[in-house]
């Protein structure tokens, strides 16, 4: 910093009885703030460096507190300012009052250790005129005047300040922070204008992806000699081999925090340069830009609240700015569709190692079952390790019975069931008699809808006409209105959706030659290696598992889709 305690020291001696006099020296904290990461500090990229804001305010405040010399209008006392001490606060939005800045400023105005602020804008300590009026309220009621270098108002001398009377502050402060939120309300409105055509054009929108790096080269001379500069994307071979590696153990089975774990413990920063976390690897594995996509629409915020919308509202398109780093292009849906089954089945079902948790249901209650295990000695002196499958309920709550039996037992005869499909005319006939089924089921619920939407039509048909002919009110109608036109429009998608349904009844499993090889070999050898694939095969194709022991029962449901026509 340009100053010191020393300065204010040197500066005290050399105008020793006049300071007292005709001279008022404040003590003044420089606030600063930038709301992204890389205002921060200077960045090379390319050829060029990008100029950092947050440098650039405190160095202006720095030479306004060194050159300023005023008189108060008051009292008409010269005033100087001397340095105190600075606030930053790196990468915070100005809309919101808890930030490290403004925690650290205001509670050193309570203890008196300065009494001006000065910043760089009036929107460097908010965006928001709520904000700003409750931080300068807080300020100005411990006797600290704030200054803008964009916006400034006279400074007074100490004695001459007063709260109660600073209407020209005030007005100022006002229209400043109303300006600040008007101006952000036009950066938002013309972000969300402007966004969707950059998508369209397959340009990267918000931040970049882990392993993502921006850069620039120079293309050209303009016609004033100043360089051309040309944006180009390139991937960071380091961190996309650790987003490889995280896409790959989280499709072998490995949880998301054990995931973490590993990466932690091996000393791996995350994106922003800190510990693994959950949120971290779920953003990765979500994220299309590894396919080579850019998104848009895809998270929206209202109320301060950020709500993921549904796929199908998403803006999302093939990008030739950067290419994918997947080795095909289904390796994108593989982890999407891993991520809903794992959401579905929940975490004991991922970390478990016996086969079948999450498939298997108690026959009797319909609840989940568990893996037991004991230790058991046999009137011989034996001893004996029972390690097999319970009904959840029985187990935790003593309800229903003891439905259960050995572990190895239940996945032989599962895994030899799932084998019956390695067969082709049997999986036909299989496939053949559970299209008849669904296709009856949506048939006869088609018809159910069709005739629903027909009553509520006659019924919404008779409201209109019953305004038509002065029965009802305008009050009335409206209100029966708004209270059918939800249930009409629901029963209408409903119907497109069956009858769509009701015409494409061919299903088929997901049945592939490797299959077979894989789980007669576990049969055999219950190696702990195929383990791994063996769940992988069972989840894709097995959608529930009925089971009870008395007398001996196993029914699969398999997982069936829509054939591509």
């Amino acid at each position: 910093m340009l100053l010191n305690n020393q300065i204010s020291n040197d500066f005290n001696q050399q105008n020793n009885l006049q300071l007292e006099d005709d001279i008022v020296v404040i003590p003044t904290w420089i606030q600063r703030r930038v709301s992204s990461k890389s205002q921060v500090g200077k960045v090379v990229k390319g050829l060029y460096e990008e100029k950092a804001s947050l440098e650039e305010q405190g160095n202006n405040c720095e030479k306004f507190i060194t050159e300023y010399k005023g008189r108060c209008p008051k009292c008409s006392k010269e005033i100087r300012l001397i340095y105190a001490g600075t606030s930053t606060a790196k990468g915070q939005s100005g809309q919101y009052l808890e930030r490290e800045d403004t925690d650290e400023f205001l509670r050193l105005a309570k203890e008196g250790k300065f009494q001006v602020l000065v910043t760089n804008d009036n929107d460097r300590m908010s965006r928001s005129r709520a904000t700003g009026g409750m931080i300068r309220d807080k300020l100005k009621r411990t006797g600290v005047q704030t200054y803008s270098l964009s916006q400034p108002v006279p400074i007074k001398c100490p004695d001459c300040f007063d709260y109660y009377d600073d209407d020209v502050g005030t007005i100022t402060d006002t229209i400043s922070d109303m300006k600040s939120q008007l101006d952000l309300a036009k950066i938002r409105r013309n972000y969300k204008i402007g966004m969707p055509h950059r998508i369209e054009k397959g340009k990267p929108s918000g931040s970049l992806g882990y392993g993502l790096m921006k850069k620039y080269r120079v293309t050209g001379k303009d016609s004033g000699g100043s360089d051309i500069l040309e944006t180009y994307y390139e991937w960071d071979i380091n961190k996309v081999s650790i987003v490889k590696r995280i896409a790959k153990d989280y499709l072998d089975g490995v949880g998301v925090w054990k995931i973490c774990q590993n990466l932690n413990n091996e000393g791996i920063p995350s994106s922003q340069s800190k510990h693994w976390g959950r949120s971290a690897i779920m953003v990765i594995l979500k994220n299309p830009a590894y396919a080579g996509y850019v998104r848009w629409g895809w998270k929206t915020t209202k109320n301060e609240i950020r709500t993921i919308q549904p796929k199908e509202n998403w803006m999302m398109v093939k990008t030739k700015e950067y290419n994918s780093i997947w080795e095909n292009d289904t390796y994108y849906d593989k982890i999407q569709t891993e991520i809903k089954r794992k959401a579905t089945v929940g975490g004991r079902t991922t970390s478990s190692n016996a086969n079948l948790i999450g498939l298997l249901k108690c026959g009797y209650c319909g609840r989940p079952m568990y893996q037991t295990s004991t230790h058991k000695t046999f009137k011989n002196g034996t001893k004996y390790f029972f390690r097999g499958y319970g009904c959840g309920s029985f187990i935790h709550e003593g309800t229903c019975c003891s439905n259960g039996k050995k572990q190895v037992i239940i996945d032989d005869l599962v895994i030899k069931e799932v084998l019956k499909l390695a067969n082709e005319k049997t999986r036909k006939a299989y496939l053949e008699k559970i299209n008849k089924s669904k296709f009856d089921k949506r048939l006869e619920l088609f018809e159910y809808k069709k005739k629903e939407l027909a009553r509520r039509t006659d019924e919404y048909n008779r409201i209109h006409q019953a305004y038509k002919e002065g029965v009802d009110s305008l009050a009335e109608y409206k209100k029966n209105k708004e209270e059918m036109l939800p249930i009409l429009e629901i029963l209408q998608r409903e119907v497109i959706s069956l009858n769509a349904q009701a015409n494409t009844p061919i299903v088929k499993i997901d049945w592939n030659k490797k299959y077979k090889l894989i789980l007669n070999k576990f049969i055999t050898s219950h190696s702990e290696e195929d383990k791994k694939n063996i769940r992988k095969i069972l989840f894709r194709l097995i959608d529930k598992i009925e089971f009870k022991s008395k007398p001996l029962h196993i029914k699969i449901f398999y997982k069936t889709a829509p054939r591509t026509l």
